[in-house]
């Protein structure tokens, strides 16, 4: 069995003592400042950001080679996101220049590769004893692009290039290749990354739903017209998982679902949405597609970037009215026990 655990990190050291992967995760050389907003660098603890539980707060590590210590199996990013915060604006630090976004990813991309070095360097004990210290990579977004419209070229050329970029250049470099990011109109980031030379010893996919995308309109990416939504308005496309793992096979690392769920508060669509899903996981490994685990995205209702806490992910309801934040299993909670129990009895 696999514990995976997920983590932020957020650093904050002396200047002389910041390692490259904490300043080259945005769009600068290592330089003077770990954050996008060029605070002065000062002494402070190493942090992790708990945003996506019930209770969002920051939380101090007291002791930072003792967190590493028996590290198991962990990402170094859950996800490399930069169009929102530096394309479309909106997440901080609210940046609409395209260029920037690609050079904040290939950032994101290098600092992967420094950080696994980072932690294989602290953590070299086998504490598990199945011929690795820590086993380490990171976690994808994968999200289906199609054209809104397959007869209208430049929604299939739009769909194209958004594929290229957000899901196979990454891959692409976290699987050890160079670095190869370009969309039309923004200048492109070309760069050979040492660090990522065997970086990752898997790839951890995120997969939620299907966009499709359109050229012209003020909505580049939408749900298909006419489908079941979720609470956020993300389609209902839980099949979609077998081909985002197919995507994920040509680049030769060992596959884990790290996420994938459904915003329902209702659990209308989730108990299908599980059954679903993990028959996708069954199929894309009856075609050989190396598949190691599965985690839900989430055990508990939680707090969203951008969308707070109205997005319902839980497999457990919370009532955020409540000063004990109570949780009560919804429906689902006992048909994902029973897919698990299935599995176990018919290996």
């Amino acid at each position: 069995s696999t514990t995976m655990c997920v983590m932020t990190f957020s650093l904050r050291h002396p200047q002389d003592e910041v390692p490259k992967v904490f300043v080259t995760t945005h769009d600068r050389e290592p330089a003077h400042t770990v954050d996008h907003h060029d605070t002065a660098v000062g002494n402070s603890r190493p942090t992790t950001s708990r945003q996506h539980f019930p209770d969002p707060k920051p939380s101090y590590v007291a002791d930072w080679d003792d967190t590493f210590d028996e590290l198991r199996v962990g990402p170094t990013l859950a996800e490399v996101l930069a169009f929102r915060a530096y394309d479309e604006g909106a997440w901080p630090p609210g940046v609409r220049d395209r260029s920037r976004a690609l050079l904040v990813m290939a950032n994101l991309l290098e600092a992967h590769g420094f950080a696994s070095a980072a932690l294989r360097q602290t953590d070299r004990v086998d504490a598990d004893g199945d011929g690795a210290a820590a086993r380490i990579g990171v976690a994808k977004h994968w999200a289906l692009l199609e054209p809104l419209r397959r007869w209208f070229p430049l929604d299939r050329i739009s769909a194209s290039i958004q594929h290229r970029v957000f899901n196979v250049a990454v891959a692409r470099a976290l699987s050890g290749q160079a670095i190869d990011l370009s969309i039309p109109g923004a200048r492109p980031v070309r760069r050979r990354a040492d660090a990522l030379r065997g970086s990752s010893d898997f790839l951890a996919v995120n997969y939620y739903t299907r966009w499709m995308v359109s050229f012209f309109g003020k909505e580049p990416r939408r749900a298909r017209p006419g489908a079941e939504v979720s609470d956020l308005g993300w389609e209902v496309y839980p099949e979609g998982l077998e081909r985002a793992l197919v995507d994920c096979a040509p680049y030769r690392l060992p596959l884990y679902v790290a996420e994938n769920g459904i915003a329902d508060a209702a659990d209308r669509f989730r108990p299908a949405f599980i059954r679903e899903s993990l028959a996708a996981v069954d199929r894309a490994r009856a075609r050989g597609v190396d598949v190691r685990g599965y985690f839900h995205w989430s055990l508990l209702d939680n707090f969203e970037w951008n969308d707070g806490f109205h997005g319902r992910f839980g497999l457990c309801e919370v009532d955020f009215k409540k000063a004990d934040l109570p949780r009560i299993p919804r429906p689902s909670s006992k048909v994902l026990a029973e897919e698990i129990r299935r599995r176990r009895e018919t290996a």
